[in-house]
């Protein structure tokens, strides 16, 4: 007699909504609740944002991939191309890819805080004059435990810093930010 066991990938995590579209997304950020408490919500598929999708104050959510990912949402080109999110909450990304085209895309943050864990990207952003891939503004928080930001372009000078935070002044497509 013999005992076979078998273990499958699991994800770590208990998931509160699951999307495969972005009208899904902006409902199940939209019924998040702005609390504090942490909502969970699991991309099952690629996705086209067409409008950027707000986080609002007092939201805790988390972007993950489910284990078929990780999934890329992709910025679709408008005559103003919106940026993927605006943080006035808190948001944490985890095996997502965030897709600019280089013509939008990435990250607002007014007051937020956003937390990259691995397998998180943020790619191919602007060209915008805040900054590409990530724009905050003070008081804004940014932990970046893992994943990449990469070319993302800034519209400006490479070395004009104001009074907000860039989190880099992206100037040549070649250079990337990793966390170490």
């Amino acid at each position: 007699m013999a005992l076979v066991l078998i273990l499958l990938p699991k994800a770590a995590y208990a998931a509160d909504s699951s999307v495969s579209t972005f009208s899904e997304l902006q409902a199940a950020v939209s019924s998040a609740p702005t609390d504090g408490t942490l909502y969970t919500i699991e991309v099952t598929a690629n996705m086209d944002c067409t409008e950027r999708v707000l986080i609002p104050d007092g939201a805790n959510i988390k972007i993950v991939s489910d284990n078929d990912g990780p999934w890329t949402l992709t910025s679709v080109p408008t005559p103003w191309a919106a940026r993927h999110f605006r943080i006035e909450g808190s948001l944490t990304l985890e095996s997502i890819i965030l897709d600019g085209q280089t013509t939008g895309g990435g990250i607002d943050m007014f007051n937020g805080e956003l937390t990259m864990n691995d397998g998180a990207v943020i790619t191919r952003g602007g060209p915008w004059s805040n900054g590409s891939g990530i724009y905050m503004t003070d008081n804004s928080v940014f932990t970046m435990n893992g994943g990449e930001i990469s070319y993302c372009r800034f519209l400006e000078s490479c070395w004009q810093w104001r009074w907000h935070l860039y989190v880099i002044q992206y100037c040549r497509d070649e250079w990337r930010l990793y966390s170490s």
